[in-house]
């Protein structure tokens, strides 16, 4: 996909049980939480909100993207930065279909 425009960024960091995974400036990232599908972009508003299975998408300044499956945690905003904390993580770039069908049954979905 051709990127027309650079988006501002912000900084992300992304937490799980095992250490930082992710930790640097980001144009954009997409979760899920209860309510539904939800993007922060920057200079987004202070909020916190749980986190449900599903894919987060961080989109990265150079027009890549990383897409993971995440079985639940929280998402915050707070002063322009985003911290994510979740309990599991599973990377769909190298993960297989068996894989991500397996993470997500074990996360009741």
């Amino acid at each position: 996909m051709a990127k027309t425009k650079n988006l501002p960024l912000f900084p992300l960091k992304l937490i799980t049980p095992a250490g930082v995974v992710f930790e640097g400036n980001v144009e954009q990232v997409v979760a899920t939480d209860p309510v539904g599908q939800f993007g922060v972009l920057a200079d987004h508003v202070n909020f916190i909100t749980a986190l449900m299975p599903g894919q987060l998408t961080i989109q990265l300044p150079e027009g890549q993207a990383l897409k993971y499956y995440v079985a639940d945690g929280l998402a915050q905003v707070a002063d322009g930065a985003m911290t994510i904390t979740v309990s599991e993580l599973h990377d769909l770039g190298t993960a297989d279909a068996d894989k991500a069908e397996n993470a997500a049954k074990t996360a009741g979905r």
